[in-house]
């Protein structure tokens, strides 16, 4: 064989790992950004009726935050604790949060709340907004999701009613030719 096959297998391999794994951690990424969107969304629909109630609003997505659940949650509530002890506007760590996970939503909440605070917009309606607003892209690629997949099982479905109807034929064949 040589010394060149086996040096050249295992790159094409090495570098068909690399790919692979590069692709498994950006499914994961993006599960996580999902994760995210979902519980962001979550929070948009309790934040409102808080303020409603006259809870202020740093006070309602705190409140919220404390309620909700998960990995997407625990980074929240560290983000609005961080903006409590550093004594900074909440939009900041929020911003920064939407900026390092990719989650743009997080960033226009962001930009919502620092709107809120510096020209006193009505900020319940446009909270309540951005949570109809999400919760339909989620719904969106939700089902654009269950779509794909959809497809993507109708090429291996296809071959097993191929590979099913060669078996029922296969007996008829055989007896025409013997």
């Amino acid at each position: 064989l040589g010394f060149a096959l086996p040096l050249w297998l295992g790159a094409a391999l090495g570098a068909g790992g690399v790919v692979v794994s590069v692709a498994g951690l950006r499914e994961d990424a993006e599960d996580r950004r999902l994760m995210m969107r979902h519980t962001l969304a979550a929070l948009l629909d309790v934040i409102p009726p808080a303020l409603a109630a006259g809870a202020g609003v740093e006070q309602a997505i705190t409140n919220a935050a404390s309620i909700a659940d998960g990995w997407a949650a625990e980074r929240i509530r560290g983000a609005l604790n961080r903006a409590r002890i550093t004594r900074v506007p909440l939009w900041q760590p929020l911003r920064h949060l939407g900026e390092t996970t990719g989650v743009v939503q997080l960033e226009q909440l962001a930009g919502t709340l620092q709107l809120a605070a510096g020209e006193g917009t009505r900020i319940r309606e446009a909270l309540t907004q951005r949570g109809e607003a999400l919760s339909e892209r989620l719904t969106a690629e939700m089902e654009a999701r269950a779509e794909a997949a959809t497809e993507r099982m109708s090429i291996p479905l296809m071959a097993l009613t191929s590979v099913f109807l060669l078996f029922l034929i296969y007996p008829a064949l055989a007896a025409l030719k013997g």
